[in-house]
C-alpha cells in the first residue's frame, strides 16, 4: 500500500484515501460482511487498524440513535487510529477485504461493539512486538475509551 492509502499499483486518484474510507462500509449489508471478513483475519496491526477505521465506519450509520454516543466514541476510534499511523506502524487504513455474506437491516451498537472489540484484543496481543509499543498502547487505551462511550448507553 503506498502512503495515500491506494494499492500499489492502482492509478493514483482512482480511490479516495479519506479519513473514514467510504470501501468500509456505505450500505448495512456491506458493512456486516466485510466485518465478517476483518473478525476472521489473523492478528497483525494492519488487521487491528482495519478493524478501528471498520467500527469507525459503523459509528456513522444513522440507526445508532445516539448520535452523541456515537461521535465521542468514533472520536476516540480515529484517536487510537492516529496513534498507530504517526508512530508509522501501518500507513493508513487498509483496504478492505472481499465482504462475506450478511443480513440485512441497521446496524446496531452490539455489530459495531463486537468489531471494536476485537481490535482492542488485537491491538493488545500487539503490544509486546510491535516496533512502537508505547504507541501500540497508547491505541489500545484509546479504543478502550470508545468502547466505554458505546457502552454509556
Amino acid at each position: 500500500m503506498v502512503m495515500d492509502g491506494r494499492e500499489a499499483g492502482s492509478p493514483a486518484g482512482s480511490e479516495p484515501a479519506d479519513l473514514m474510507d467510504p470501501r468500509y462500509g456505505v450500505d448495512p449489508t456491506r458493512w456486516r460482511g466485510v466485518a465478517r471478513a476483518l473478525l476472521a483475519a489473523p492478528p497483525s496491526l494492519a488487521s487491528a487498524a482495519g478493524l478501528l477505521e471498520h467500527a469507525g465506519a459503523g459509528l456513522l450509520f444513522p440507526s445508532l440513535a445516539d448520535r452523541r454516543r456515537a461521535m465521542r466514541a468514533h472520536t476516540d476510534v480515529s484517536s487510537a487510529a492516529a496513534q498507530l499511523e504517526w508512530a508509522g506502524l501501518v500507513k493508513g487504513p487498509p483496504p478492505p477485504p472481499p465482504p462475506l455474506s450478511a443480513p440485512a437491516g441497521p446496524v446496531g451498537w452490539a455489530e459495531v461493539r463486537e468489531v471494536l472489540d476485537a481490535a482492542v484484543t488485537t491491538l493488545g496481543s500487539c503490544v509486546d512486538t510491535a516496533a512502537d509499543p508505547v504507541a501500540t498502547a497508547r491505541a489500545v487505551l484509546y479504543a478502550r475509551d470508545a468502547l466505554s462511550a458505546i457502552d454509556d448507553g
